[in-house]
């Protein structure tokens, strides 16, 4: 117990400060309207995936223009029916 409080401890003396930076709003984009439940994001520097909650289905937008990109949807099987997170390590997507 002593060793968790003093790596909590250490962490709140030697985290530095995050300085708060404003919002781009010239990021921002209108998903499709299918992609209703959003619960997740993850992007290639190309390609962004879009997780839909309802729909267990990963919905793919081009990075440049926003623009949809059907063809790179992805349908998830049963076993990831209700996703809520993405992550790839560039090979494989999670």
């Amino acid at each position: 117990m002593l060793l968790i409080a003093l790596a909590v401890l250490g962490a709140l003396l030697f985290t530095p400060e995050v300085q708060a930076q404003s919002r781009d709003p010239g990021g921002d984009f209108t998903l499709d309207v299918a992609n209703g439940y959003p619960t997740g994001i993850w992007s290639d520097g190309t390609t962004m995936w879009v997780a839909d909650f309802e729909d267990a289905k990963l919905y793919a937008y081009r990075m440049s223009d926003r623009s949809r990109v059907s063809g790179k949807d992805f349908t998830l099987d049963a076993a990831n029916s209700s996703p809520v997170g993405i992550w790839s390590d560039g090979t494989t997507m999670w």
